[in-house]
Parts: C-alpha cells; sequence; structure tokens
C-alpha cells in the first residue's frame, strides 16, 4: 500500500484476553455466523492492507467473499476508515446483527453513562421504561419534572444543556429505540420497581443435591391449600381444604400428611360467623410430634434436620429446644433466613418472608400434586384470575343443594352435589398420593448418585422384567444361556429408576431410625398445649368417659376411656389431656403437676357387623366391672362376713345340722354357739371372692 502506516503486529487477530468476551456476547448460528463474518472481515482487512490501494484492495476481497452483504466494495472502504483509526476489532461488528448485549455497551452509542444511569433511575421511579423516557424528554424541554421540580442539568452534560439535532428533533442518540436498549438488567429494574425479594429470582440459584444424604437426614415440612373446593357436614358451603406435608428430601416421599376442612366459626349461640377456621400452630406442632413418634429420627450421628418456614409451618424456638432435649439432640430445627430489609436508603422495609427455595422439594411435590389434583371437580384455580369462569355460579348451586339437604334430611343421599364430599376427597387424595409415590416416570435431582436405580433383566421382549438377583439365582448352564441372550439383545435389560415409594422402603431396611414414645406428649408440647378436662360432666354422668366436640376430627363427640394404666377407673377430678389430632385413638392424660396418670382409649362406636370390636369393648366393660366389684368387697368386707355366717347358720340350721339348744339363749333372744368355726369358713370365703389375701 502507497499510504505510510504503523499496522500493530496483531491487528488482523482478536487478542487472546478478548476471546472470552467476542465468544459469549457475538452470536454464532448456522443461519447466522456472526463470528464467523468477523474473522472473515479481519481477513478482508488484511488483503487491503497488503495491496496498492484500498480502492483496488477492497475489490478484491469484495470479489473474494462473493460482494454478499456486508463485503460489498462500498461498505469495505467503510470498515476500513473506522478499522485503521484504532485497529480495533470491534470496529468491524455489525451492531444490528449483534444484537442487544452488544446495543447495552454505553461506548458503542456515545452515551455519557451518568445519562444512562439517569434515563434508567426515571425508568425505575415511573416504573416503566416509556414513563422514563417521556419524563427525561419532558425535563429536557421545559426544565422542570412532573412534579414541578426544576432540573437545572442533566447528568453527563455537564453545565451544557443538549442541543437538538435537526434531523430527529432531539438530541443526537436520544431515540426512543436507543433509550430503550440502555434499560437496566432485570434484576435491577424488579428490585428497584417491587423489591429485594422479588429481585431475587432474577439471582442464579444455590445449587444443592440430595446424593449423600441418608434417610430422614432432611426434611422439609409445609402448609398446602388444595386449589378446590369440598363438601363438610354442617358446613352451609364449600371450603378449600387445607393441610401439612413432612417430604424425606432424600428419597422424595411425602412420610406423614394432615389434611382437615375449613370450617366456619361459630359464636356461643350456634351462629356462623364470617371468619373461617383454617390451619392453626397447635395442629403444626402435633403433626411435627406425630412425625417423631410415628415415622421417626436418625438416632445416629447424622441425626435428623427438620426444615420449616416462617408461618403456619414453623418451629418456634421452644419448642425447636425441646424436640432437640427429648431427641438426645439428635434432631435440630431449622428455617429459611427472613428477607424483606430494605437494601436501599430511604426505603422502608417490607414485609418478612422466608426463601421458598430452600424447601424446594416439597414445593416442587406440591406441583406435581395440583397438576394430578386438577381432573377433580369444583377446580378454583391458584388464585381469581386463573379460576374456571363456571365456579362462581357451580358454588351457588352447591350452596342451595346443601340447604335443601338441610331442610329436608330425608333427601340429602339423594342429591347429588357437583362438589365432593370430604369423604370422597379424602379417598381421591389417597389414591393420587399413592400414584405420586409409585410414578417411575420422574425426573428427581441425584436419583442416580443417590443409588436409586435397578438393573433389570427378561428373556423375551413381552415378559416380565426380573432383578439382576433372579439372574444370579440360575443354576448353570442356564445362567450362561440367559446372560448370552441378554448381552446379544439390549432389549432384554434395562436400568430403572425406583419410585419415591421403592426408594423410601429402601431406606427402611436401614438401621438408625428410633421413634419416640407418645407418652413423651406432655414433655413435647408442654400444659400450654393440653386441654383441662374431667372424666364427668355436670351435663352427662357417663362413667370412665372423657366426652367432648372436636368438628375438625369427626362430626360426632369424643369418647375415650377414663381409666390409669392399670385399668383402674381415673377419679372424677381435672386432668391435663393430650389429643393428637392425627392419631386420635387414644387421649394421653396427665395430673395438674404433668405426671402420666394414663393413656385413656377411644371408645368408638362399633358396627354391628364388627363382632370382634364389640366384643373387645365388652371385655373392657368386664375388667372393669371386676375391679369395681373387686374394691366393693374389700371395703365391705366385715359386712359380707356377717352376712355369709347369717345364710350359713341358717342354712344348718334348717337342715337340722344344728339341733336348738335349751338354755343358750342371750336376753334379746339370740341364740349363740359354742363353735365359731363356721363363721371363720365364711370369711375364707370372702377372701377368696374377693381374690386376694387381706
Amino acid at each position: 500500500m502507497s499510504t505510510a502506516l504503523t499496522i500493530p503486529a496483531d491487528a488482523f487477530t482478536i487478542p487472546e484476553d478478548e476471546l472470552v468476551w467476542f465468544t459469549a456476547n457475538v452470536p454464532e448460528t448456522a443461519d447466522k455466523p456472526h463470528r464467523t463474518e468477523v474473522f472473515e472481515l479481519l481477513e478482508a482487512m488484511r488483503m487491503i492492507s497488503e495491496a496498492r490501494n484500498v480502492t483496488s484492495g477492497c475489490r478484491a476481497a469484495a470479489a473474494l467473499f462473493h460482494g454478499r452483504r456486508g463485503f460489498k466494495e462500498r461498505t469495505l472502504k467503510n470498515k476500513w476508515q473506522a478499522f485503521s483509526k484504532s485497529w480495533n476489532w470491534r470496529e468491524l461488528l455489525d451492531k444490528a446483527k449483534c444484537g442487544p448485549k452488544f446495543w447495552e455497551s454505553r461506548e458503542s452509542v456515545g452515551l455519557p453513562r451518568e445519562f444512562v444511569e439517569f434515563v434508567r433511575m426515571w425508568a425505575e421511579k415511573k416504573n416503566g421504561n416509556e414513563g422514563g423516557i417521556r419524563e427525561v424528554l419532558l425535563i429536557w424541554r421545559t426544565g422542570h419534572d412532573s412534579a414541578g421540580e426544576r432540573v437545572r442539568k442533566i447528568p453527563g452534560y455537564g453545565d451544557a444543556w443538549p442541543t437538538k439535532d435537526a434531523a430527529t428533533g432531539r438530541p443526537r442518540g436520544w431515540s426512543n429505540g436507543n433509550l430503550q436498549k440502555q434499560m437496566a438488567s432485570r434484576l435491577e429494574i424488579t428490585a428497584a420497581r417491587i423489591g429485594p425479594i422479588a429481585a431475587r429470582r432474577h439471582l442464579p440459584p444455590v445449587q444443592m443435591t440430595r446424593a449423600g444424604l441418608e434417610l430422614l437426614e432432611r426434611v422439609e415440612f409445609d402448609d398446602h391449600e388444595f386449589d378446590l373446593k369440598v363438601n363438610w357436614p354442617g358446613n352451609s358451603r364449600a371450603m378449600r381444604p387445607r393441610g401439612f406435608f413432612a417430604i424425606d428430601v432424600l428419597s422424595g416421599h411425602v412420610a406423614t400428611h394432615m389434611i382437615r376442612p375449613t370450617l366456619w366459626v361459630e359464636d356461643k349461640t350456634g351462629q356462623r360467623r364470617g371468619r373461617k377456621d383454617g390451619l392453626k400452630e397447635t395442629e403444626f406442632r402435633w403433626m411435627a410430634v406425630e412425625f417423631l413418634c410415628g415415622i421417626g429420627f436418625r438416632d445416629d450421628e447424622r441425626g435428623t434436620t427438620l426444615v420449616g418456614e416462617h408461618g403456619t409451618a414453623r418451629f418456634p424456638e421452644w419448642f425447636a429446644e425441646r424436640i432437640h432435649r427429648v431427641t438426645g439432640g439428635k434432631v435440630n430445627c431449622i428455617a429459611s433466613g427472613h428477607h424483606g430489609k430494605a437494601k436501599m436508603a430511604g426505603r422502608f422495609d417490607g414485609a418478612m418472608k422466608g426463601n421458598p427455595r430452600f424447601k424446594a422439594h416439597i414445593e416442587q411435590w406440591f406441583r406435581t400434586l395440583n397438576g394430578y389434583l386438577s381432573a377433580l371437580p369444583a377446580q378454583v384455580g391458584q388464585d381469581r384470575l386463573h379460576a374456571p369462569e363456571e365456579a362462581e355460579g357451580l358454588e351457588r348451586y352447591n350452596e342451595r343443594l346443601l340447604k335443601v339437604a338441610e331442610r329436608r334430611p330425608e333427601l340429602a343421599e339423594l342429591l347429588k352435589h357437583p362438589n365432593l364430599s370430604w369423604t370422597e376427597f379424602g379417598d381421591a387424595l389417597r389414591g393420587i398420593m399413592r400414584l405420586i409415590a409409585e410414578r417411575e416416570e420422574h425426573s428427581l435431582e441425584g436419583w442416580e448418585e443417590c443409588g436409586h436405580v435397578v438393573k433389570e433383566w427378561r428373556l423375551t421382549t413381552d415378559s416380565e422384567w426380573l432383578p439382576m438377583s433372579a439372574l444370579d439365582n440360575l443354576a448353570e448352564p442356564q445362567r450362561g444361556i440367559a446372560s448370552a441372550m441378554i448381552a446379544a439383545d439390549s432389549r432384554l435389560s434395562r436400568v430403572r429408576r425406583l419410585s419415591p415409594l421403592e426408594a423410601w422402603r429402601a431406606g427402611q431396611e436401614r438401621n438408625g431410625i428410633r421413634q419416640l414414645s407418645p407418652a413423651l406428649y406432655p414433655q413435647l408440647l408442654g400444659p400450654e398445649s393440653a386441654e383441662r378436662r374431667r372424666p364427668r360432666t355436670a351435663k352427662k354422668l357417663d362413667q370412665c368417659l372423657f366426652q367432648f366436640s372436636d368438628k375438625s376430627i369427626s362430626p360426632e363427640p369424643l369418647k375415650f376411656l377414663a381409666i390409669d394404666e392399670g385399668g383402674e377407673p381415673l377419679p372424677d377430678r381435672e386432668f391435663l389431656t393430650y389429643l393428637n389430632p392425627m392419631r386420635p385413638d387414644f387421649l394421653v392424660v396427665t395430673d395438674r403437676d404433668g405426671r402420666l396418670a394414663g393413656m385413656c382409649p377411644r371408645w368408638n362406636r362399633n358396627p354391628y357387623s364388627d363382632q370382634a370390636g364389640i366384643n373387645r369393648q365388652m371385655g373392657i366393660q368386664k375388667a372393669i366391672e371386676s375391679a369395681a366389684f373387686r374394691n366393693l368387697g374389700i371395703r365391705h368386707r366385715d359386712d359380707a362376713g356377717k352376712k355369709l355366717a347369717m345364710h350359713k347358720r341358717n342354712a344348718d340350721v334348717m337342715t337340722g345340722r344344728i339341733a336348738p339348744p335349751e338354755d343358750n339363749t342371750l336376753p334379746d333372744g339370740t341364740a349363740t354357739t359354742e363353735n365359731d368355726d363356721d363363721q371363720f369358713a365364711a370369711l375364707d370365703l370372702l377372701k377368696k371372692a374377693s381374690g386376694g389375701n387381706h
């Protein structure tokens, strides 16, 4: 080239330290090979630099690349003029092709950085990009913002006011399209417009895995409100069921759950008020206690971590300390951190919330459950915006049917409701939970790393799959023949992912799990969670029974046999009682000082067809009766001895065994006897009848 230019040695290559940025920001696809074009343009620039002059070099390069878009002679000349000033490969980028990532570069559009931040600030304050741009233009035209505040200078332009471009009527680079390209990231916009909690969804999640856990090493608890309405006896309208669930992280299996209806609260007169009785923290604590007593916890060095939240399904500090103490330090209760603190000066704090990602496994299980339950009737959607349009009319129709059933009970069983009854919903939920637990078509994280897979084989493509242990148990030569057949045909072997229920059962086979005794209810929950009750009430003098009502457990009154550990009836005084709503089969009773008085069994109504249940209650009744009469015999032993002696003597007199004496009568006319052996014999009979030596 005739023109003398100082060309750097690496002018026609991309420096190694810039290749990462180049790869990350410049797209490359089969139909849009933008990175390839940059390297081709660098080669074209080399050809131009080596030619006699720029014109001949551009002509030769255009011919080499067949004059396609971006490689015409005129275009190459313009690119050479820009490239030769800085020898920067960025001058060769086609900004229209490279996309918004390159447009957001402040240096590439010629707008001052301070001004870009000024535009972003107003877009965030106006809750929209277009509103922010309009505000900036209003300030530029009038010198005031929309609130009437005087703005004396625009950041990035010093003391001078930006001048108008004759072509656009605005300062250069202030077009709507260019300003839209300068807006902040979604993380910044969401944090400014809503708050830091909402902005967290734009952060990369903290990656965790279940690999390396043991069964019950980490258990997540949460509450859930179902997206459908069901009928409950006594409710004048259908309500959404609610419940607590606990999932074992290793197996992905829901180990236990508790559901209850949402009831209308009644006042003292029995009138329903407009307040609903939902889940309570007390009920969650009962569920946690039932988990420790019914499912158990790890009693080894790993221990168990129970993960709660900051809402209803939470572990208060006092409750977590009691669990830790009663389990010998093997169980710890944790929750996610609180978020909602203002992160910008001058902002107020928001509502404190937990992090749902902290309980990702049970949240994902809820989404799976909702997908299965969506086939049931009377859906309400996750909120009003997603509710079926017929939901309102369906609810009114169901309420009319409930009123008819209340006024005319004889029609209650004949009416067909659009909503499921509580019993129907419970049956459907149990069936669906069983399907989820037994599903093999899932993509649960870390499954292979945890060893939740099994190898299986079969002899033909239409036979059942068998475990590899069945192949090992075959004798030779059958085992060798079967192994050869399996090796020859890939359809005869597979690696199957275990279902969550199979993974749960496999973990249960290993040792290290221990359950607490229900007798520890008072130590875990304390007297503040107990109800004060007497075995008898002023209205009903039912012997040996605690009787009370709890409609969240049963529409019928609950009855429990008031006996102590030895089967003796409890005295008629006030006790502290603990009823587990998840296992209302017995009532744990303590005295007012917290000493265990008994575990009273449920006194249910037995169907006439349940002869075993009837016989069992009759046996308990007989045992109580025998104990009562034994005590009566002891207390009235003296009177009984006299009566038995009287009966024996009279029998002897009437049978002639004792002859009438001639002169041994007392002044009152009562006969006496010289031998009292008969009286002692009567006392011996009394002792045998009372069942003890007294």
